[in-house]
């Protein structure tokens, strides 16, 4: 059968299998999907893109990519919308009634709550709109006809939302073997790909796979400055460790290659949290939407630079401006912890991040401001000598 959660890679939308139920509600319940749902059905719709995506119809390219995929898998997904509230219960129970006739094998509402889900096994012989529209005779309910292609993912919901799973959608056959050079899947002639797991530790390097540092900065050391700049020194506790372990891995991901193992890593398991649901949420965090160079870790890493890298009296912050993921080299002058008279709360807030986060303070409280500085300080630097 197929299960494949979507996740980004350099902005290229990238397929995995999810081969286990526990991995796929782990999926459907980690990072902020309770959340998102939630403010969905409150008519925010331009959150949906923030959800858990699957594919249901396919399988990737040799490269791990999902556009222009031509390869079938033995599922079809197909979306039911534009439901009334009134239709809702009857088309519900209809597909659950005729599951067996349709072979099928998940069942979910749709992020809207007006319309439904529903993966089924593919009847050989027929394309991919042949499946649909025989599915849709059978149940009597029109298809999305825009969704009719095998790439298209479907934005994922709850565990609450979920209505029917039936653990034969996770079984691997023989066509779904990954083809040869996937990493972190077992690939094989007549053997089922297994789910990726972290792998063996070395010996005799302290059991690390991947550097246990950043540009000479540790992790064990960007970690703690990270919960004393975001989260006033506080590590994650059984409250909050859900919401902060996803927020750690979705700004690591930037300096850990977006790779699942280095994360896995580097990021503990806070106050008991138990390593799957850990894993789950460096997971969501992976398959999450991919902009600029977090500006949390940016400080994080611009503060620590001062411990391990000093830098020259006159120079500063690394820039707040750039294009997205590359950081910028340009420096700023650390002047303003010279400034005798600074409005009240200014600098009391300089005062708490310290000279080098000044120009970042500024501009968040004052962007004007900070826009002035930065004019100025671009002058400034071009005119010191070296």
């Amino acid at each position: 059968m197929s299960v494949h959660m979507i996740y980004y890679k350099d902005g290229v939308k990238m397929m995995r299998p999810v081969l286990t139920r526990e991995e796929y509600l782990a999926l459907r319940n980690g990072g902020g999907q309770k959340s998102l749902v939630k403010r969905i059905r409150h008519g925010e719709d331009g959150r949906k893109s923030q959800l858990v995506q699957m594919n249901y119809s396919c399988l990737p390219n040799e490269d791990g990519s999902l556009k222009g995929s031509k390869r079938m898998s033995t599922t079809v997904g197909m979306d039911v919308d534009h439901l009334t509230a009134e239709e809702m219960p009857v088309v519900r129970e209809r597909i659950l009634s005729k599951k067996d006739e349709l072979g099928l094998l998940m069942l979910e509402e749709s992020a809207r709550g007006k319309g439904y889900h529903l993966v089924f096994r593919r009847r050989t012989g027929l394309s991919q709109e042949e499946n649909l529209k025989w599915a849709s005779g059978l149940l009597n309910v029109a298809y999305d006809k825009g969704a009719k292609d095998i790439t298209r993912v479907f934005f994922t919901t709850t565990e609450q939302e979920l209505i029917y799973l039936d653990d034969e959608i996770f079984k691997p056959t023989p066509s779904q073997l990954p083809l040869k050079g996937e990493g972190g899947y077992s690939v094989g002639e007549n053997t089922p790909a297994k789910v990726s797991t972290p792998l063996p530790r070395r010996e005799g390097d302290g059991g690390r796979l991947f550097p246990t540092d950043y540009h000479g900065i540790p992790f064990k050391d960007i970690i703690a400055k990270y919960w004393e700049v975001n989260n006033r020194g506080f590590e994650p506790t059984q409250g909050d460790r859900d919401t902060l372990t996803y927020q750690l891995a979705c700004d690591l991901r930037h300096i850990c290659g977006r790779n699942f193992e280095w994360l896995d890593q580097v990021i503990p398991c806070y106050d008991g949290f138990p390593l799957e649901e850990k894993r789950a949420k460096i997971k969501s965090a992976l398959a999450s939407e991919f902009n600029g160079f977090p500006l949390r870790l940016r400080n994080v890493l611009n503060s620590l630079q001062t411990q391990h890298q000093p830098l020259p009296e006159w120079r500063g912050v690394d820039s707040l401006e750039g294009d997205g993921e590359d950081e910028s080299t340009q420096k700023e002058p650390s002047f303003l912890c010279n400034f005798k008279k600074l409005p009240m709360g200014v600098k009391d807030s300089i005062d708490a991040v310290g000279p080098q986060l000044a120009m970042p303070v500024v501009t968040a409280i004052c962007p004007c401001i900070g826009h002035w500085l930065r004019a100025w300080c671009s002058t400034f630097t071009a005119r010191r000598p070296g």
